[in-house]
């Protein structure tokens, strides 16, 4: 079989890194009201990702590499301690998706692709979907545009519980180097630390 059957020089969807501002949309489980909040998502392919999110109760931080995930909530008070929780698999659920979503908008080992309305609806098959807590995600990209990931407006993703988690991207940067380091975390003192 020839090489030339393949096209080896196919760009993934998702780029190797990228910085983008976000803001994220959920509804609360203690009071049923609409929640947003801002942040950054940093990634960079296999798996390492850095979502800082800030809102009126302080600052949350999620950082994630091959081998470990940090979990870190700045302190409600000052002087009270942060809340850090340290796991030593290094999955989660937006890496491990943007990993996959390399592949693209057509179906694959991962997921299945569908085009229903303006959007692209992909289903998770087994056992990613296992893997990563989530049933399917929605890809909304701006109007009148291609569906490159330069385009990509807001993903919805379904977890597995049925909790819906929507990311609305503000402005995306792919041409940034990100310094491996980032995907590291440091506990600041007066930190509460727990393992899992």
């Amino acid at each position: 079989m020839s090489f030339s059957a393949f096209n080896l020089s196919a760009k993934p969807f998702v780029p190797d890194s990228f910085i983008a501002t976000f803001e994220q949309v959920f509804k609360s489980s203690v009071s049923g009201k609409i929640k947003k909040s801002k942040g950054t998502i940093q990634y960079k392919y296999p798996g390492n990702i850095r979502i800082e999110i800030k809102n009126s109760k302080g600052e949350i931080i999620f950082v994630s590499n091959s081998k470990k995930s940090w979990y870190y909530r700045s302190p409600f008070l000052p002087g009270s301690p942060g809340e850090l929780k340290i796991k030593e698999n290094g999955e989660m659920l937006v890496s491990s998706f943007l990993d996959a979503l390399r592949a693209g908008i057509t179906s694959n080992k991962n997921y299945q692709v569908k085009t229903v309305s303006n959007k692209e609806e992909l289903k998770f098959r087994s056992p990613f979907s296992e893997k990563i807590g989530a049933r399917k995600a929605s890809l909304f990209f701006k109007p009148n545009t291609k569906k490159t990931f330069d385009m990509l407006s807001v993903i919805d993703i379904i977890e597995i519980n049925g909790k819906k988690i929507t990311i609305k991207l503000l402005n995306i940067d792919k041409s940034i180097k990100i310094n491996k380091s980032r995907f590291t975390f440091i506990a600041p003192e007066n930190t509460n630390i727990s393992t899992h």
